[in-house]
């Protein structure tokens, strides 16, 4: 997503990254809320899988240990890797894992919740769900129209739903104070217009620690004053979002680059 210069050798500990939004203020980092900041919460949470194009194969598992299915497609069991930790040190397990597909199933994110019915656990790491119809695609769609992205069962069970009003306090959670994550940097803390925001390496990162202690991310109004930041060493990488209209100024600065080595 971003293209990348050598880090500042007088601070090996710190990269800054940047972002152009149209308000500083960050509405919510809970990914349910129709207002979350996708940016960050895509920072902060790691997805059961991701979804690629051809000709890599559809899904990577990420947090996944592996799925299957019965003959007919209506039974699916979900495996989660084991000994995986959230970035305070608690367990991150099949209790994440099943709030975490029955949330997306009751706010109806997935486009066959309806026929969705038993999800259970069935052991520490696997949970269970059977649809009342053949679905082949069951894994593939949960993690195209979700993300998959796991949340924590020790936050988000405390929410209040209602059936008579599904998904409202859910909704109206921003999740800005005492985060817990499982990204390779989260945030413990964020008030309103803070800018920037300061990541800190999660120590419980699953494949490791991140080699940097903080990840800095500036919040920038538009491209043209992102790209002045990026161009005179404020930040250390782009966040290059969508099209062309960088790559000329980043090929310049590598050349720049280049050139001074």
């Amino acid at each position: 997503m971003f293209f990348t210069t050598p880090v500042n050798a007088q601070q090996p500990s710190i990269i800054s990254l940047g972002v152009v939004m149209s308000s500083p203020i960050i509405s919510s980092l809970n990914y349910f809320s129709p207002s979350e900041n996708y940016y960050f919460t895509s920072a902060l949470y790691l997805p059961f899988a991701t979804h690629n194009f051809p000709p890599l194969p559809p899904l990577t598992p990420i947090l996944a240990a592996g799925w299957g299915h019965n003959a007919n497609y209506t039974g699916w069991v979900l495996n989660l890797k084991p000994n995986l930790k959230w970035d305070n040190g608690s367990p991150l397990n099949v209790s994440d894992l099943y709030y975490s597909f029955w949330l997306y199933n009751y706010t109806n994110a997935i486009s066959y919740s309806s026929v969705v019915n038993n999800i259970k656990i069935l052991n520490s790491t696997a949970i269970e769900f059977n649809t009342t119809a053949p679905e082949p695609n069951a894994v593939y769609l949960w993690v195209e129209e979700t993300n998959s992205y796991t949340i924590p069962y020790q936050v988000y069970s405390h929410l209040p739903l209602s059936a008579s009003a599904p998904g409202a306090n859910l909704y109206n959670f921003t999740n800005f104070q005492n985060i817990v994550a499982d990204g390779p940097f989260v945030i413990y803390n964020y008030t309103p217009g803070e800018n920037p925001i300061v990541f800190s390496a999660n120590p419980y990162y699953y494949l490791g620690p991140p080699h940097m202690k903080q990840l800095v991310v500036h919040i920038y109004s538009s491209t043209s004053s992102y790209l002045a930041a990026y161009l005179s060493g404020q930040v250390d990488a782009y966040w290059a979002w969508g099209a062309y209209e960088v790559a000329a100024a980043l090929i310049k600065k590598s050349l720049d680059i280049a050139f001074t080595i």
